[in-house]
């Protein structure tokens, strides 16, 4: 009986995931438009600057809008019928998967459940 205090435990691999999809309008970033015109220093911001590594604050604007693009409105905002989707599933992570970047593989075997409610 002690010894299997050892090898057992209470904590499960089992998790309940809920998931929202919503779906926005995608823009390109313009400062003074849809993002600050000057940066933390007081600086004015150009374009020029948003794509230049040398620039102090580059990976700062880089980390809050990647690829140089920014959230826009929810479609279907404007009149009030916005669209999103939900997902739950239940994964149990303590059945061995594989995983290749790419490929598929039995990784759907850890799904035990999976529903798509609208």
């Amino acid at each position: 009986m002690q010894r299997l205090s050892g090898t057992t435990t209470n904590r499960s691999n089992v998790f309940a995931i809920w998931t929202t999809v919503g779906y926005f309008e995608v823009e390109r970033c313009n400062p003074g438009v849809n993002m600050p015109s000057v940066d933390p220093d007081g600086n004015e911001i150009t374009l020029a600057k948003l794509i230049d590594p040398n620039y102090k604050w580059y990976r700062y604007y880089q980390a809050i809008y990647p690829d140089g693009y920014t959230y826009g409105k929810e479609l279907g905002a404007e009149f009030g019928e916005t669209k999103r989707r939900r997902g739950f599933a239940i994964i149990d992570r303590s059945i061995p998967v594989d995983f290749r970047r790419g490929q598929s593989a039995n990784y759907q075997d850890a799904i035990l459940l999976q529903r798509v409610l609208d």
